[in-house]
């Protein structure tokens, strides 16, 4: 959601940056892995990446790798 984005944190610091970029990343992945047929090291690979660190964001984004619809 984007006006919770715009919205300034506690610190007085804008996250707007990072939370654009994980929202990015998060779709890019999805793509990814159905376009792989949900194989993590096809769809590392599809996105110029190893393996080991598509598994690691994915986890840090919240994706699981299951069919999403």
């Amino acid at each position: 959601n984007l006006a919770t984005i715009l919205a300034v944190s506690d610190n007085g610091k804008s996250k707007l940056h990072e939370e654009v970029m994980a929202m990015v990343e998060k779709g890019l992945f999805k793509i990814a892995l159905r376009r792989s047929s949900y194989v993590k090291s096809t769809a590392a690979a599809y996105l110029g990446i190893n393996r080991n660190t598509f598994t690691d964001k994915m986890a840090k984004l919240g994706i699981e790798c299951e069919k999403m619809k």
